[in-house]
């Protein structure tokens, strides 16, 4: 029973793989497009978390007399926030490239 099941499950996630195979290079170029943006939004979205769970568990363990303490939490701060301008920059700059290359995929 198990292989029966087994079997059936590979032949139908093949025949819907074959399906949603793209069948021109634009298409191909499109699929493409699409999970790099997903990947770059997810990517994103994790560093803007990353970057505010660090910053609040900063401040949580804040000592304010410590000055070792105060420098982590503006080298910490000034990091992120340089990171994620980076971030943006780099996926505007791929934006402004697909819009102006393929026409605004």
């Amino acid at each position: 029973m198990k292989k029966l099941f087994l079997l059936t499950t590979i032949f139908l996630l093949s025949a819907e793989v074959s399906f949603a195979a793209a069948k021109t290079f634009k298409e191909l170029a499109y699929s493409a497009v699409d999970l790099l943006n997903l990947a770059t939004t997810a990517l994103f979205s994790l560093a803007l978390a990353f970057f505010f769970w660090k910053v609040a568990s900063s401040l949580f363990n804040y000592d304010a007399d410590s000055s070792e303490k105060k420098k982590e939490l503006k080298d910490s701060m000034l990091w992120g926030v340089i990171i994620i301008f980076v971030m943006v920059s780099i996926w505007g700059i791929i934006r402004i490239l697909q819009s102006t290359l393929f026409g605004g995929l």
